[in-house]
């Protein structure tokens, strides 16, 4: 048996680190050993719950031996340089998103990683949902048949938070320390699409703010034309907690598939998979077996009755 990997975290600005930490303290495989963050109140909790001492320096972690991969939270603006740095540590690292401030950094980023022979690779969860996975599965298998059109629809209501706003996670919406609220939100539902239909061959956007002034921007819109032809769209808005959108279907991520298929045997497989109670509304939030069923299951048996 392997021994344990052991594991720092590079910043814990993003809470995702936070939830992720929460989760492998209890992995057999992986040893929490240190994280360092310029806010010790936001750090040491963490580091209490998770058994990770508390660094005030970077160094502190890096230097460490004993750790061989790690987390980075921290501001977008940070990303660069922090990996930067773990690479040229010879520590393997998960970054969050959005990847970097600039495609330069991106690209001084990877050379980085390559040149210094570690893993460097984002922190893309959501290809982890189990609803993703059946999607994708579904997809790829062709039970879906031709598909013409893609619809996926992000919605989370941070931009109608004051304590967000005005919060420590402010740094979310200034525009020195994160690209935007599509950069930051959009990019997992764009990471399934590239994920389940591949590099698409083209791609527009509109991004603007249109409901609020709290963040560089608050709704998007992008089209993608994919690579075996079909069209794609990813909408991202920041809707208020509790709405309903328009299509009656709560907030979060939704999917929709449109195309031909000539047997009832997919949307019968898909609604009975979603229908299981392990289909997912957002994040950890399980749908139990009889309650609403993610739009494209739908949408897939009006198409297959038709």
């Amino acid at each position: 048996m392997k021994p344990p990997i052991g594991i720092g975290v590079l910043s814990l600005a993003h809470g995702h680190v936070s939830l992720y930490a929460d989760v492998m303290k209890d992995f057999p495989d992986v040893r929490l050993l240190a994280a360092c963050d310029d806010n010790p109140e936001r750090a040491r909790p963490v580091c209490e719950r998770t058994g990770m001492r508390y660094e005030s320096r970077v160094e502190g972690v890096l230097d460490d031996p004993a750790v061989q991969a790690v987390m980075i939270g921290s501001e977008t603006s940070r990303h660069a340089a922090l990996c930067i740095a773990a690479a040229e540590a010879g520590k393997h690292i998960l970054l969050q998103k959005p990847m970097a401030m600039t495609l330069e950094e991106c690209d001084r980023m990877n050379a980085s990683a390559a040149a210094h022979g570690v893993t460097l690779a984002m922190a893309w969860q959501m290809r982890h949902d189990p609803a993703n996975i059946k999607m994708r599965d579904l997809v790829q298998s062709g039970a879906l048949g031709t598909i013409g059109v893609v619809r996926r629809r992000h919605c989370i209501p941070v931009l109608f938070n004051a304590e967000f706003i005005n919060g420590p996670t402010n740094w979310h919406v200034r525009a020195e320390t994160n690209i935007g609220m599509f950069a930051d939100d959009a990019a997992h539902p764009i990471d399934w699409l590239c994920w389940t239909f591949g590099k698409p061959a083209s791609v527009m956007a509109e991004i603007d703010n249109v409901l609020t002034h709290a963040a560089p921007d608050d709704n998007g819109i992008a089209l993608f034309r994919l690579a075996g032809g079909a069209m794609a769209t990813d909408a991202n808005t920041p809707s208020r907690p509790g709405s309903r959108a328009c299509d009656n279907y709560p907030n979060l991520s939704r999917v929709a598939f449109h195309g031909y298929h000539s047997s009832h045997k997919a949307c019968r497989e898909v609604a009975r998979y979603l229908s299981s109670g392990i289909a997912r509304t957002g994040p950890f939030e399980l749908l139990p077996a009889g309650r609403e069923l993610p739009v494209f299951a739908f949408k897939i048996a009006e198409d297959a009755q038709n």
